[in-house]
């Protein structure tokens, strides 16, 4: 069993060689290499596939790492994006959010350039647009996340991404 781990734009196939057994809880680790060492992700979900969660983890270079555990189905696709963000404070980042189309619904986190805290960010999906409450924050074209709007401290923010799920 394979997974794909996306992290600030680098990817790594992970493994398992634990085999799925239907009617059973599943926990496995999944390992692999993340940006040239040694990573493994412990994977858990209930046998009826509910509450799947990461039991731990261990990524070079991301001893925080914060997962979101979405089940996608054939009608309710869910895309993933990374990203950059920069700011007139000034502040630079990356963010890393999945968008449901189907459910008008995005979620995800940003992070700082140089800090390990992570911000959580949501809302709502509408006609090719991301809105933060009532503030359209980007433009989806193609596989392509633009935008730039206002914070709450009044600095201008500017974000672009691409989709790698």
């Amino acid at each position: 069993i394979t997974a794909l781990l996306v992290i600030d734009g680098v990817s790594a196939t992970l493994t398992s060689t634990l085999a799925w057994v239907g009617g059973q809880p599943y926990v496995a680790p999944f390992t692999g290499t993340f940006n040239g060492a040694a990573a493994t992700v412990t994977f858990s979900v209930d046998a009826d596939g509910m509450n799947a969660t990461v039991v731990s983890s261990n990524i070079p270079g991301h001893t925080s790492a914060v997962f979101a555990i979405i089940k996608e189905t054939s009608s309710a696709l869910v895309e993933g994006y990374n990203g950059t963000y920069s700011t007139t404070a000034p502040e630079t980042g990356v963010f890393n959010i999945l968008i449901s189309r189907p459910a008008g619904l995005w979620g995800g986190i940003s992070r700082e350039n140089g800090q390990s805290s992570t911000d959580d960010q949501d809302g709502t999906y509408v006609n090719g647009k991301l809105f933060q409450g009532t503030t359209q924050i980007g433009t989806l074209n193609g596989d392509v996340i633009t935008g730039s709007f206002l914070d709450g401290n009044n600095n201008t923010v500017t974000i672009e991404g691409r989709r790698v799920l």
